[in-house]
């Protein structure tokens, strides 16, 4: 998780859930947190090497980079000279014993066609809050229910070997209380996927 705010401010490991308490949930509601250095970026239009990686390799590891984006319901996503594919399934992320977002893996391929595509260095993790754990819809103003919606966190990793399904280290301590607390978020569903809040008029 990130440490206070300082120069040199560096992540170190984030487990799945402190990327959706510490850092996603806080930026849909609107209350991000002083030390998120997490910037936006249209990911999924852009190839890999043309993302600003340089410009946040002060504050993560390396070969790895985290950026806000938004998303829509595709399995995978043209650049210019490759495309994201998705590689794995849905993955549920627990707090508490509650499923607070999901993660999915994309890798990136050079190509015009799924079928042709060569594999590459790239991939992306991917995480979505789940609705399930924020307050009643009506309580959410437009803005909120759209990036609810839309709004994740891509976790952009090179590496030689295909991304596999990787756990991130799911015993940290879950007393840890530097996010937003879960359990203060009633819940208005049974924490299934594709959970739709209804759109105001």
């Amino acid at each position: 998780m990130a440490a206070p705010p300082f120069p040199g401010l560096r992540f170190y490991q984030p487990t799945d859930d402190e990327i959706i308490r510490n850092y996603l949930v806080p930026k849909i509601l609107g209350t991000p947190k002083p030390y998120d250095t997490i910037t936006t970026e249209d990911v999924y239009s852009t190839s890999p090497e043309h993302l600003p990686l340089e410009e946040n390799v002060d504050h993560f590891n390396d070969n790895e980079w985290y950026f806000y984006t938004t998303r829509t319901n595709k399995n995978h996503y043209l650049t210019r000279n490759g495309y994201y594919l998705t590689t794995s399934m849905d993955e549920q992320i627990f707090r508490n014993n509650k499923v607070v977002g999901f993660k999915r893996i994309l890798r990136f391929y050079l190509g015009s066609r799924p079928e042709t595509g060569i594999k590459t260095e790239w991939s992306v993790h991917e995480f979505q809050a789940n609705p399930g754990v924020f307050p009643a819809a009506n309580l959410l103003g437009n803005v909120v229910q759209e990036k609810l919606s839309s709004l994740v966190v891509c976790k952009i990793l090179r590496t030689q070997e295909p991304s596999v399904n990787e756990s991130e280290e799911r015993g940290r301590d879950e007393g840890d209380s530097s996010g937003v607390d879960m359990e203060e978020l009633p819940s208005t569903s049974k924490n299934l996927k594709g959970t739709k809040l209804p759109q105001e008029e």
